[in-house]
């Protein structure tokens, strides 16, 4: 080889190091004719130069471009110019030896490395998934110091990419578990036993996280490499990792799919807490809050032990969190615990429901100003998820208003939860959207009914009763309450399919598994059972008596209040139809029932529940038949005229005109007073009723 080709390889190759990630094919192309043997003996050559001056990342690098370069010239001179001007791949090959080198030589730097990530995030595509594992082996060798150091770089790509906020976030985690796989080829057990657990602990939190694939099968995935990482992992020789790993494997079962859900937590609240045991406030205060934010999200879902306890010992682990997680010094996380702590304070049983809504309303607040759209996209439209959920169940402040502003929150959660890219948390929001719909007052009753069902269809795409068993049923409840309240189409039709898609939904939601959602369920059918058209009339009033009855046996005044107060309301207005038994004694039952969800039902606490059920009552009175004509008929009075203080024209104006006409009724049957005067009252009540209740809107 003469000395002026041999200098032009040598320029060629330092062209070649020195020139920005991408350009090397141009770089190739303009030296087309010094692209042959020759110039692959002198790479190999400059490579172990490199090597030599302590460049071994760099000499890595050069030696798997020899390799690509090879494999393109074993065709003919003229496709290797035709290869180096239109080959993606070949450009994808180059950008990941380049993304590798960039790992190796910054120790995986984050700060060095997603800038680049960042600005060539076009190349973050499908392909490298295929070409990751090719790459990986050209630079792998023969020596197994060079084969670890592979592995390391591979294992800290993998945490990198995992992390990587942009992009695809399926495609980041897919190549997250495929970079952990190739390291693990390295990585055995028997070799390098700490590195093998490491990289199974890193694995099962891509697993815990994965997008594509079932979900239910990635749980398992994450519980078993987890699992796996412990066997080296023990709390005698690596405390600290192995109650990190404890962490990692309490998230996996919390979301674990397979097995009881109750079990399933009781398992993450265990490792949650063997956790703590090690990672202590005072040894290791960042990884304690985080384990008590943790250990909140699964003592909120709790389902063994009382629920009112449950969510309390969720409200302190938050708090507990907080006092390391400050605003100041971890913004991320603290924001991450003000939403745990929001998803506490709406469900939450103890104190006033009122200012826990708003406590609710306030945290998630507070977690949206770090949470923005534009740094945190996903966490914003979970928060976004988080704050429309206590909007929906809020009691301050006008509930239309409040309606609308869930509803616009949801909506918001969708512009960032797309389907394709999000279609779990997309099916859950729609979910949530539908039951916000069914019960939005602003706009056409008949059209928000339409849209309930239409999301609700939606989520069931998605959240099949195969992958999610759990979301399945809870969405056939959505989908059913939708159903039950239809306008359009026929209502003896609508009942029906509300019927058997609570049925459905009983069907996961048994009540040894899940009490309290078995419970609700029970409460709803009972509702559609009570309306049913199709059937005896007198047996599907037995059949909803029956199934407020069940859902009393959990829903308990002690563990429930709020709900039992709603099933005894429930409950009362199916007595006050019911057929079978003696009617007197029907309409004493429903009057006592009435009574016992006033005791919780107060117009301080829960003032629009505390009119309904006054209007109901008002009616059962009217038709009461034990005890004194007259006076049942003054208590009728009483009680709607009660409810009108909450049941403004303005404010519910449906509810409003209902309770008038109930109001009419009572009057036109009065006993004391001037008969002309109650007539006249009663024929001013029903014209009230009359403005709201329009031929066009309400012709039934």
């Amino acid at each position: 080889m003469d000395e002026q080709r041999m200098q032009a390889y040598v320029n060629l190759i330092e062209q070649l190091l020195d020139c920005a990630s991408g350009e090397e094919p141009a770089v190739l192309q303009q030296h087309a004719d010094l692209v042959d043997a020759g110039l692959l003996e002198v790479m190999q050559q400059y490579a172990a130069y490199l090597d030599i001056q302590g460049n071994g990342n760099l000499a890595q690098w050069l030696l798997g471009l020899v390799g690509h370069l090879a494999e393109a010239m074993r065709i003919t001179d003229a496709e290797v110019k035709k290869f180096l001007e239109n080959s993606d791949l070949f450009l994808l090959e180059l950008f990941l030896l380049e993304v590798l080198h960039l790992v190796a030589n910054s120790r995986g730097d984050a700060q060095q490395i997603y800038p680049f990530l960042e600005q060539h995030q076009g190349r973050l595509n499908e392909q490298l998934l295929q070409i990751l594992p090719e790459v990986a082996a050209s630079l792998l060798g023969d020596k197994l110091d060079q084969q670890q150091a592979v592995a390391t770089i591979l294992f800290e790509f993998g945490n990198l990419i995992q992390q990587f906020p942009l992009g695809r976030r399926w495609l980041n985690l897919e190549l997250a578990i495929k970079a952990y796989e190739l390291a693990l080829e390295v990585y055995t057990r028997e070799a390098f036993p700490v590195d093998w657990a490491m990289t199974q602990n890193n694995l099962a939190i891509a697993y815990s996280n994965r997008i594509k694939g079932e979900r239910a099968d990635n749980l398992e995935l994450a519980i078993k490499t987890s699992q796996l990482a412990l066997e080296v992992y023990t709390r005698k020789a690596f405390p600290q990792q192995w109650a990190m790993t404890q962490n990692n494997l309490a998230i996996a079962y919390r979301e674990r799919i397979k097995g009881e859900r109750a079990d399933n937590l009781e398992l993450a609240i265990t490792a949650y807490k063997l956790a703590l045991e090690v990672l202590t406030r005072e040894a290791f205060p960042v990884d304690w809050a985080m384990t008590q934010n943790n250990l909140a999200n699964a003592y909120s879902n709790r389902i063994k032990g009382e629920r009112a306890d449950n969510l309390e010992l969720a409200i302190k682990a938050s708090q507990l969190a907080l006092e390391v997680y400050t605003r100041e010094a971890f913004p991320i996380d603290w924001a991450m615990t003000q939403r745990s702590l929001a998803n506490a304070y709406r469900n939450r049983i103890k104190g006033e429901r009122v200012d826990n809504l708003e406590l609710a309303i306030k945290a998630s607040q507070l977690a949206l100003e770090v949470y923005t759209r534009e740094a945190f996209p996903q966490q914003w439209a979970m928060t976004q998820r988080s704050l429309a959920a206590a909007y929906s169940d809020r009691i301050k402040g006008e509930r239309a208003d409040n309606l609308e502003l869930a509803i616009k929150a949801y909506q918001l959660a969708l512009q960032v939860l797309i389907r394709e890219a999000f279609p779990v948390d997309w099916a859950m929001t729609q979910n949530s959207l539908a039951i916000a719909y069914i019960y939005r007052i602003k706009g056409e009753r008949a059209d928000n009914l339409e849209l309930a069902i239409k999301a609700s269809q939606l989520a069931l795409q998605v959240l099949i009763r195969e992958a999610f068993p759990v979301d399945w049923a809870m969405t056939q409840n959505s989908l059913a309450a939708a159903y039950s309240h239809r306008i359009k189409g026929e209502r003896a039709d609508n009942l029906e399919l509300a019927i058997k898609s609570y049925q459905l939904a009983l069907q996961v939601l048994t009540r040894e598994a899940f009490p309290i959602d078995w419970a609700m369920t029970q409460n709803n059918l009972a509702a559609a059972y009570s309306h049913r058209i199709k059937g005896e009339r007198a047996d599907n009033l037995e059949l909803a008596i029956k199934a407020y009855q069940l859902a009393l046996q959990v829903l308990t005044r002690e563990a429930f209040p709020q709900q039992w107060a709603a099933t005894q309301n429930n409950l009362a207005a199916v007595y006050s139809d019911r057929i079978k038994g003696e009617r007197a004694d029907n309409l004493e039952l429903a009057i006592k029932a009435s009574q016992l969800a006033l005791q919780v039902r107060t117009h301080e606490a829960f003032p629009i529940d505390w009119a309904m059920t006054q209007n109901n009552l008002g009616l059962i009175y009217s038709n009461r038949i034990k005890g004194e004509r007259a006076d049942n008929l003054e208590l009728a009075i009483k009680a709607s005229q009660l409810a009108l203080e909450v049941y403004t024209r303005e404010a519910f104006p449906i509810d409003w005109a209902m309770t008038q006409n109930n109001l009419a009724i009572a009057y036109r049957k009065r006993i004391k007073g001037e008969r002309a005067d109650n007539l006249e009252l009663a024929i001013k009540a029903s014209q009230l009723a009359l403005e709201v209740y329009t031929r066009e809107a309400f012709p039934i």
